[in-house]
């Protein structure tokens, strides 16, 4: 027995409960890997108000088999401390599987040396938490439209390596 089961979002149904019995796979615009269900539900609501699609997993490890089971995305949205497999090592697995992944990391740590290890695992972009949704909105569509100068699904990242502060307004996330 699984834990909790991931669930796939659309903007027009509620919530659907996915099983790995289940036969057709999802595609969605963002998959989101966060340990926290409050945390999940904000970044869900985000998503939705912004008639973005998203499935929500609890840790790297669900993220990965996710993928692996056939369902799709097109960006990643990755809390970086959770139990199972922490948000780097399940970054740096997902862009070895598919190198063109966009992933926004998310962490609570202003550390640079924990900055530096997410974005060498593969994370275009690192937002501190609690999020900006308007920064982490900004991230999500900017990935989820093409690169005018690039035929690739994925535009490379135009971020530093320096995660972006949140304003104090906009905030959500208890961490």
């Amino acid at each position: 027995l699984s834990q909790s089961p991931p669930h796939a979002d659309s903007p027009e149904t509620p919530a659907l409960t996915l099983s790995k019995h289940l036969q057709q796979p999802v595609s969605v615009d963002v998959l989101y890997v966060e340990d926290s269900m409050l945390n999940r539900k904000m970044l869900r609501r985000t998503l939705r108000s912004r008639n973005v699609s998203s499935a929500g997993v609890e840790n790297g490890q669900e993220a990965l088999d996710w993928l692996r089971a056939g369902n799709r995305c097109r960006v990643v949205v990755m809390d970086n401390l959770m139990p199972v497999m922490n948000g780097d090592e399940a970054t740096r697995r997902i862009k070895a599987l598919f190198l063109q992944m966009p992933v926004i990391g998310l962490t609570a740590e202003a550390d640079p040396a924990t900055i530096r290890k997410f974005r060498s695992a593969g994370a275009d972009v690192v937002l501190y938490k609690p999020v900006d949704a308007v920064l982490l909105m900004r991230e999500v569509i900017n990935r989820l439209s093409p690169a005018e100068s690039d035929d690739s699904p994925h535009a490379p990242a135009e971020s530093d390596n320096s995660p972006h502060a949140p304003a104090e307004s906009q905030l959500f996330a208890v961490e």
